[in-house]
């Protein structure tokens, strides 16, 4: 499904997450008239992310239940290194706290966000990005609505099992991955920014009573 192997990396403003390959495929938000002919190109990063995610949950229903079968047909054999494709598993599986062979039953929520910042991460040679948190909660609501909440493919309520040793999440072995994360970091810039922009007024502020001799005046009458 992805050759980032072979073509190198598709542009994010492809909106195209996954680097999902360009085929007759009628994907929701897929723009017509392609401009790279390589790789699809979707009208914004919710419905990339939506492809993205379908394609994993047919996967998941063709039998390909774990990250080493997942990413063998991802990112074939044929097109891609066994390097590559061995480095793109323990990625995947250091993002999402899944072992390379344990067994997926369904995708709740949780998985379905990790694995898709994983993969948006080694395909595009990124670290996790705020921007990201909301598309992928857009893309995720669409899928639901899409497949229906009675999909045995989708884990909806902590009832169904989600993998074969117990319920997600596992512990993550780098947990920069995790969505939980990309929204305290949203949070954290937002902050950060505010007080950023805070100081440089005040610096501003300062230059300006100081150009005019204003803190002078004052120390000289202290």
């Amino acid at each position: 499904m992805s050759l980032f192997g072979i073509y190198g990396i598709s542009e994010i403003n492809h909106n195209n997450p996954g680097n999902i390959k360009l085929t007759s495929t009628p994907w929701k938000g897929k723009i017509k008239n392609n401009s790279n002919g390589v790789f699809e190109e979707f009208e914004s990063l919710d419905y990339g992310y939506r492809a993205c995610m379908l394609n994993l949950i047919s996967y998941l229903k063709k039998g390909y239940n774990t990250i080493n079968k997942i990413i063998d047909r991802w990112a074939p054999s044929s097109e891609n290194s066994a390097s590559s494709r061995a480095n793109y598993k323990t990625y995947i599986s250091n993002g999402t706290g899944l072992g390379i062979n344990q067994k997926i039953l369904a995708f709740d929520k949780e998985l379905m966000q990790n694995f898709v910042v994983s993969m948006t991460c080694f395909e595009h040679n990124l670290t996790p990005n705020p921007s990201w948190a909301l598309p992928i909660d857009n893309a995720w609501n669409m899928v639901v609505s899409y497949l229906g909440d009675t999909s045995p493919y989708l884990a909806l309520n902590s009832v169904t099992q989600v993998t074969e040793n117990g319920n997600y999440p596992n512990p993550i072995k780098d947990d920069s991955f995790s969505i939980k994360n990309i929204k305290i970091g949203k949070k954290t810039v937002f902050i950060v920014g505010g007080i950023g922009l805070l100081a440089f007024g005040g610096y501003i502020l300062y230059k300006n009573y100081n150009k005019n001799g204003g803190f002078k005046k004052k120390l000289a009458n202290a």
